[in-house]
């Protein structure tokens, strides 16, 4: 099987629950969340953290434009001239958008204090609402 992030980055579809476990696992795996300089959850954060919607951006796609977008404003709404290879992005992940946005806010609207424990919680309440096994 390719790798999660080549078939993204040439536009090949993924699964909700491979999406799921790869970005989860990343986020537990990192141990924090991704804050820009400024505290502020980002796709790429300081230290080279990133989100759970980060780790499904390919490095060859992302652009520091991005940054300040929810997930859904990327996939569906994002102007393609601001967003350089959004499209990639769009054929891939579109079918997904509420299992990313819930899983965006499963890392963002949490306090930094204890994180892995309460994202594990939010991550499993995520599962739950889409119908995926949590692992973690």
């Amino acid at each position: 099987m390719t790798n999660l992030l080549t078939r993204i980055e040439q536009g090949h579809p993924v699964e909700a629950q491979e999406i799921f476990d790869y970005s989860v696992s990343k986020v537990i795996k990192q141990g924090v969340q991704a804050l820009d300089e400024l505290g502020v959850c980002a796709y790429r954060g300081v230290n080279g953290t990133k989100c759970v919607f980060g780790h499904l951006i390919p490095d060859a796609l992302y652009k520091p434009s991005m940054e300040g977008n929810n997930a859904g404003a990327l996939l569906i709404g994002a102007p393609i001239d601001r967003v350089n290879n959004v499209r990639a992005l769009l054929s891939s992940l579109k079918g997904h958008v509420d299992l990313l946005r819930d899983l965006q806010a499963a890392h963002d609207n949490i306090s930094a204090t204890d994180f892995v424990p309460n994202f594990r919680h939010r991550a499993e309440t995520v599962a739950e609402m889409h119908g995926l096994t949590f692992k973690f």
